[in-house]
């Protein structure tokens, strides 16, 4: 693992450290001013930047005044089904005759589908209003246009060369190149829709009563992993804060089942202590359960929901494992390919996109996981930094029946007769082979003194927070001495390390790495690579540190640590 210490500033005190990190990551004086501006008002009069928002305000006025019968269509992941359960509340609440359709996963796929709209006609819809899917779906609204059902779609997918023709409006912030909202997530989409319409008066929210749905865009777009920066940063703010004292009582059973204290929580327990027990549902059964449970309004309706999603998040574990086992298997045939392509017709299409990613991560190469199933070829592909693998597959498009996404993470369904023409014109593209895979790189904001190692650095590396894409939490690195160490958990795959410092000593734990340094000795220095986090034990709150990795300290003398003791 390279160390890139090429922009760490020398941390000598916590004052204005947020805003050296900032600098050092090559942001402006005026980018780092804006930053800190976390004015909600700002984020509302960005709602005016929707395109289409008049052409759809004025359809669902209509519908809601002639009790026309609505469907909000989503999405199976955690950002369309917090994007639906958004929608579906703000119109619910302001009278419409509205309902909900979320395809299955592995019977439908990804986006909209001919025969669920030819359905949804036949029990009565006149209006869907996507959110989260739609931009691509060209032919499924036009021929929903047929049949008579009018369409709006919210979503925040790259653009094909084609746009739909037919629907009623076509709400993407990816139709406006330098729109401050280009990088949200569908729920910010889905979120500013309803904010244009509560100020048109079509939906009867008084002034600041839709931040009460703030929790849900905190929720999608943490989980979406979209840049957390700009419009997405100022909705994670505010969502956050929702959040921790939502109203939802299943918002606060999940907490419960995940062993986080709603009341304090951070954009990271979101992201991976919440969303994986709610994509769980998607993943192996089906994302209703996931929505019923952002919807539910009992308390013991809530508590049994939260502790199914918490048995299909231990059962989707198992099955990740397994598949990734299997997975790295197969990469032994694979060395001279620059985009890795395996397929299995055992594996499930609902965690493949999870074993995608660590697949990248062990190679760095874009990766693509398919599962294949009477003579389909359905996949999820994920993407190293600096690749844009939405980019790459759509330059072969031809060999595909359905496909969309993002620059990291994209999905797709081709005939198995197709996948091998697929993979050789992939791996044979100019864009695939300028691309050259890269060793995962740990980029090291600052050099901390050991005695800076304390709740006032901590306090101020916060002011930087909600942390996700585009915001990563700072990593620091510091010299000091190893106390004790030993390896800890149930299977004992975690190192829990003790270093001495000028504040006491300093506790530390590196998750999933207690083999990764064998020659770690008491009493030896170490240059350690961490992000700073905070630990409650009875009642005192001391920061701790997690542990990216750890190597021998060197003096400058040649003689490393780890060749004596200190």
């Amino acid at each position: 693992m390279d160390w890139l210490l090429d922009n760490a500033i020398k941390i000598e005190s916590p004052a204005d450290i947020a805003r050296q990190i900032l600098a050092a990551r090559g942001f402006e004086r005026p980018q780092i001013d804006e930053f800190f501006q976390l004015d909600y008002e700002r984020l509302i009069a960005l709602s005016e930047g929707l395109p289409d928002l008049d052409l759809a305000a004025d359809r669902i006025a209509q519908a809601i005044e002639f009790r026309h019968k609505i469907v909000v269509y989503g999405d199976y992941d955690i950002d369309g089904i917090t994007a639906t359960a958004l929608m579906f509340q703000a119109l619910h609440d302001a009278g419409a005759d509205v309902s909900i359709y979320i395809p299955d996963r592995f019977e439908e796929g990804y986006g909209l589908n001919s025969s669920a709209l030819e359905f949804l006609v036949s029990n009565g819809a006149q209006l869907v209003i996507t959110v989260d899917c739609g931009i691509t779906s060209v032919e499924e609204i036009a021929q929903a246009a047929k049949l008579g059902l009018d369409i709006i779609v919210t979503d925040h997918h790259g653009l094909a060369e084609q746009l739909p023709e037919r629907a009623v409006a076509l709400i993407n912030p990816k139709r406006v190149p330098d729109s401050p909202l280009y990088e949200i997530a569908g729920v910010g989409v889905a979120y500013l829709l309803v904010v244009g319409l509560q100020q048109r008066g079509i939906i009867g929210l008084a002034a600041g009563r839709e931040k009460w749905l703030l929790d849900l865009v905190a929720l999608g777009t943490i989980c979406d992993v979209v840049p957390l920066v700009g419009a997405n940063r100022l909705l994670a703010h505010y969502g956050l804060i929702v959040m921790r004292q939502t109203r939802r009582c299943g918002l606060r059973a999940l907490a419960e089942v995940s062993g986080v204290d709603l009341k304090q929580v951070r954009a990271s327990e979101v992201a991976f202590r919440f969303g994986p027990r709610l994509n769980a549902a998607g993943r192996l059964e089906h994302a209703r359960q996931a929505l019923d449970l952002l919807l539910v309004e009992d308390d013991v309706e809530a508590k049994a929901l939260a502790d199914k999603l918490q048995q299909l998040n231990t059962d989707r574990q198992l099955l990740t494992e397994a598949t990734y086992n299997e997975a790295v298997e197969l990469l032994k045939d694979k060395d001279d390919d620059r985009v890795v392509v395996l397929a299995n017709e055992n594996w499930s299409h609902g965690i493949i996109g999870i074993v995608a990613s660590r697949v990248v991560e062990r190679t760095g190469k874009p990766t693509i996981l398919l599962q294949i199933k009477d003579g389909v070829a359905k996949g999820s592909a994920r993407s190293p930094k600096g690749f844009s693998i939405i980019e790459a597959i759509t330059r072969q498009s031809q060999y595909l029946d359905r496909f969309g996404g993002h620059a990291y993470a994209a999905g797709m369904t081709l005939a198995q007769g197709k996948l091998a023409d697929f993979v050789a014109a992939l791996n044979a593209d100019e864009l695939t082979r300028q691309f050259a895979p890269t060793r995962h790189q740990l980029v090291i904001d600052g050099i901390v003194a050991p005695k800076l190692i304390d709740t006032d650095t901590y306090e101020a590396m916060q002011l930087l927070a909600p942390f996700g894409q585009a915001n990563s939490e700072p990593i620091f690195m510091s010299s000091l001495k190893v106390i004790s160490f030993r390896p800890v958990g149930t299977d004992l795959s975690h190192l829990q390390v003790k270093f001495s410092a000028p504040s006491g000593v300093v506790s530390a734990i590196a998750f999933r790495k207690a083999g990764n340094w064998p020659w770690l000795r008491e009493n030896m220095l170490v240059d350690v690579v961490y992000t700073l986090d905070e630990n409650e034990w009875q009642g005192v709150v001391r920061v701790q540190l997690l542990i990216h990795d750890m190597r021998a300290h060197d003096d400058g003398t040649g003689v490393q640590a780890s060749d004596t003791t200190i």
